[in-house]
């Protein structure tokens, strides 16, 4: 089994409907457009189907994923593919399991060289299961795509053309994260979850928004 060993000290979960999920967006949005891929307010119609994952180094942020659930608005990459609904792989992900997306992933410049990428994505990852997700699509460059597949043991399929999206040519891939062998391992009849080296664990706490952020009292 392959284990990555974390460089986040901490991995905070934070809901899109709560406070301090607008100063996430800010952080998010800040990120895009010094890469020059964008605006995220582009997403604000599924903030209240949002939700961040934050990582800290010595109490700063140094970057987040978001994840946007199915619920009342079409996910943002059926809104810009919209060929993804004639996908025999999405609709049979629709029709008997449930999809997540990774919309957005955002790191500080000065700390993109190592692992906090790939920390991020394991949270994403582990904690889709842990919520019932049977898949996960991304907006995605397809050699970046690949990429992941090889860290993660992923076999996700491409279910869209490929066309410019926020600063790339871009395609929609869909995994089934159930696959997932970095995730999950079957022992005696038992399944144990694996999120990094057993020296190095990361530590994925939920904690109150507002402290999170040091914005509470």
């Amino acid at each position: 089994m392959t284990t990555i060993a974390s460089t986040l000290d901490l991995v905070v979960t934070v809901g899109g409907t709560e406070p301090a999920a607008y100063l996430l967006v800010e952080f998010e949005t800040e990120i895009f457009q010094a890469q020059g891929f964008g605006d995220t307010h582009v997403y604000d119609h599924v903030l209240a189907q949002s939700r961040f994952i934050a990582g800290y180094i010595d109490g700063v942020l140094v970057g987040l994923a978001r994840v946007v659930d199915s619920g009342e608005h079409d996910q943002p990459f059926v809104n810009a593919f919209p060929e993804v609904k004639a996908n025999e792989t999405f609709q049979r992900a629709r029709r008997h399991g449930s999809i997540e997306e990774v919309a957005t992933v955002a790191v500080r410049s000065g700390h993109r060289v190592g692992h906090i990428t790939f920390d991020l994505i394991r949270h994403i990852h582990s904690q889709g299961l842990l919520r019932g997700a049977t898949h996960q699509a991304w907006i995605i460059e397809p050699s970046r795509a690949r990429q992941l597949d090889r860290r993660f043991g992923l076999a996700s399929e491409q279910i869209s053309n490929v066309a410019y999206y926020m600063g790339g040519y871009c395609a929609v891939f869909i995994a089934d994260i159930r696959n997932d062998a970095i995730y999950l391992k079957q022992e005696g009849g038992r399944r144990e979850w694996y999120l990094g080296a057993a020296d190095s664990p990361l530590r994925s706490l939920t904690l109150s928004a507002e402290r999170a952020l040091g914005t509470a009292p």
